[in-house]
């Protein structure tokens, strides 16, 4: 967690995502006591879905769902990926500093 933090030089009350994010990858990485399984497949008798995983701290864009955009008003809000989960993406907004 600390070596996530300090790596993408984010605030230290966001240690809570980065804890969430190391244990989620940290269940879909092989480990010898399981006979090189991970965690997840050791569990769900299945092979984890590693395709959503992407770089802790990278910068986002995600929609922006605000009623009554202008034509050359901009589409989409800048957020910096925080997390995974099931088809869906923590992201921590720069501009609100809320996640969404």
């Amino acid at each position: 967690m600390r070596c996530i933090l300090f790596y993408t030089k984010l605030p230290k009350y966001l240690w809570g995502e980065a804890v969430n994010t190391a244990v989620y990858l940290y269940n879909r990485t092989p480990h010898s006591q399981l006979q090189f399984k991970t965690p997840y497949q050791a569990l769900n008798n299945t092979k984890p879905d590693i395709t959503n995983i992407r770089v802790f701290g990278l910068i986002a864009y995600y929609k922006n769902k605000a009623t009554g955009l202008k034509k050359l008003e901009p589409r989409a809000r800048k957020a910096i990926l925080l997390g995974f989960g099931n088809n869906i993406y923590r992201l921590y907004n720069i501009d609100s500093k809320r996640l969404t």
